[in-house]
C-alpha cells in the first residue's frame, strides 16, 4: 500500500500541473480575444460608426445588389431574377449578387433596407472572424499566442483585406479562407468528423462566391490537404490500416472507392 501511495503522488502532481497549465492557457486565450476585440473596434470604428464608408465598388455596385436582395425578400418576391436590368437578369447566376454569402443573406433577412454602416460592419465582422480562426490555427500548433494575435490583426486589416475591401465579394471569400483552413487542419490532425463537416460547409460557401479569390483559396486548401494526407512518412500505410479495420458494413463500400488505399 505505501508503494501504491508513492507511485500515485507523481501522477497527482502531473495532473495538477497539467490542469494549471490548461487554466493559464485559457486565461491567456481570453485576454488575447478581448485584446483583438478592442483592437478590431478601434481600427474599424471609422466605418462601423458611419463616419466614413468603404467607397467605390462597395457602394456603386455591391450596395445595390444587397438592397435588391433585402427588398425582394421583405416584399415576398423572388431574388433569383432581377427585372430591373435590361429586359431581365438571372440574378442567381451573377457571382456578384451576394445571394450565396451567408452573412449578407442573414443581414437581408433582418433588415429590409441595409444601410452603408450595416454593410461595412458585416464585412469587417467577417474579416474579424477570419482573424480569430487564424489565431486558433496558431494555437493548435503551439505557436506563440502573441504571434497569432499579430497575424489575426494583419489578416483583418492589412494586405489584401485593406487593398481589396471595396471588392466586397472577394473580401468575403478571403474572410472564409482561414476559417476553412482551421477546420480542415483539425479534421485531418484529429480525425474529427465534425470538423470535417464544418470545413466542408465553409468551403462550399467559399466556392459559391465564384470569384478568383475563392478559386485560388480552394486550390491552396486542396494542396494543403493533399500534403497533410500523403506527405508525412507512413501516412498512407496508416490510412490503409484504418480502412482495413473498418466495420464489415463499411469495408465493401470502401473497396469500391477511387482511393489509393484499397481494402483487401
Amino acid at each position: 500500500m505505501p508503494a501504491d501511495r508513492g507511485s500515485s503522488a507523481p501522477q497527482a502532481e502531473g495532473a495538477a500541473a497539467g490542469a494549471a497549465g490548461r487554466a493559464r492557457s485559457l486565461v491567456l486565450l481570453v485576454i488575447t480575444v478581448l485584446f483583438l476585440a478592442a483592437a478590431w473596434t478601434y481600427v474599424a470604428w471609422p466605418w462601423i460608426s458611419g463616419r466614413f464608408t468603404v467607397p467605390w465598388d462597395a457602394k456603386a455596385h455591391f450596395q445595390a445588389q444587397l438592397d435588391f436582395l433585402a427588398d425582394s425578400i421583405h416584399r415576398g418576391e423572388s431574388f433569383l431574377w432581377n427585372p430591373y436590368i435590361f429586359a431581365g437578369w438571372p440574378q442567381i447566376a451573377d457571382p456578384q449578387s451576394l445571394i450565396f454569402v451567408p452573412a449578407f443573406m442573414v443581414l437581408s433577412l433582418i433588415d429590409a433596407a441595409p444601410s452603408f454602416v450595416a454593410m461595412d460592419a458585416t464585412v469587417y465582422v467577417a474579416l474579424g472572424l477570419g482573424g480569430l480562426a487564424l489565431l486558433g490555427y496558431f494555437r493548435d500548433r503551439g505557436w506563440a499566442t502573441a504571434a497569432g494575435a499579430v497575424a489575426a490583426l494583419s489578416f483583418t486589416f492589412g494586405g489584401a483585406a485593406a487593398w481589396r475591401v471595396q471588392h466586397t465579394g472577394q473580401v468575403m471569400s478571403l474572410a472564409l479562407l482561414p476559417i476553412v483552413l482551421f477546420f480542415l487542419a483539425r479534421a485531418i490532425e484529429r480525425r474529427s468528423f465534425v470538423n470535417g463537416i464544418l470545413a466542408g460547409v465553409a468551403a462550399a460557401f467559399m466556392a459559391a462566391g465564384r470569384d478568383q479569390i475563392a478559386l485560388l483559396g480552394l486550390y491552396m486548401l486542396a494542396a494543403y490537404a493533399l500534403v497533410e494526407l500523403f506527405g508525412a512518412p507512413g501516412r498512407v500505410s496508416r490510412l490503409k490500416g484504418r480502412c482495413r479495420r473498418s466495420s464489415p458494413a463499411v469495408s465493401p463500400r470502401c473497396s469500391s472507392w477511387p482511393c489509393p488505399w484499397r481494402c483487401r
